[in-house]
């Protein structure tokens, strides 16, 4: 999706581009120079499946989401009785990069099936095993440091938010407003990549210096993972 947007009468639109793992394209016209410190690339998610919860783990019992690193996996309860169970690219899992993010199985595969059940049973041992795969596979749009980009670009008057590598689909409202007060800097002749934007949350009251977010920005040490 691409939202066109007068910032000022005398400019030209802004562009904002919220940008899946098919954003190459789009972005490769857009970076021109400057585009160097970071790259994204889409990376194929093997599969989030559900199974059965049990007793104690269900929605309605309150259980929590839970992320265990040291078994590469997260979980948590959801509507139906079920565990939504995905990966957090443990160090042993070969990571599928794709070349074109069009040609890709969406279809979870059988190993990464059991890949998944069997760790959560070392976990949660009272796990039942249905006899079939219940998941989906799709991709994410990683950032070297597995943060996000929400930036100006090098062609003035277009705006991106990329990079989300999987874990910032809950915070797509504040990323917009992110990218609105970035906009609206720009207009008033803000140069974002000298002078960082910053934007103040309306519930919180605190500041987030958009320049983390920075294209140009030096990569931010992180788990390297989805979970960021």
């Amino acid at each position: 999706m691409t939202v066109l947007t007068r910032t000022r009468r005398e400019s030209p639109p802004a562009q904002r581009t919220p940008a899946p793992p098919r954003r190459a394209p789009v972005l490769s016209h857009a970076f021109l120079i400057g585009w160097a410190l970071l790259t994204t690339l889409p990376l194929l998610c093997l599969g989030v499946f559900a199974v059965p919860a049990p007793a104690g783990l269900l929605l309605a019992d309150g259980a929590p989401f839970v992320a265990d690193l040291d078994l590469g996996q997260y979980f948590r309860p959801q509507a139906g009785g079920t565990l939504l169970v995905g990966g957090t690219e443990a160090a042993c899992d070969e990571l599928e990069w794709i070349a074109d993010a069009d040609d890709f199985d969406d279809v979870a595969s059988v190993e990464g099936w059991e890949r998944a059940t069997l760790r959560l049973a070392r976990r949660v041992p009272a796990l039942g095993i249905p006899h079939r795969p219940v998941g989906l596979a799709a991709l994410y749009d990683v950032s070297d440091d597995w943060v996000p980009i929400y930036d100006r670009s090098s062609l003035d008057g277009f705006f991106m938010a990329c990079g989300t590598s999987g874990n910032q689909f809950k915070n797509a409202p504040l990323a917009g407003q992110f990218i609105r007060a970035l906009v609206d800097a720009a207009a008033a002749g803000v140069d974002h990549d000298r002078d960082p934007v910053h934007f103040t949350g309306p519930v919180t009251g605190r500041t987030i210096d958009l320049g983390a977010f920075s294209r140009l920005r030096s990569p931010t040490a992180t788990s390297g993972t989805v979970m960021g």
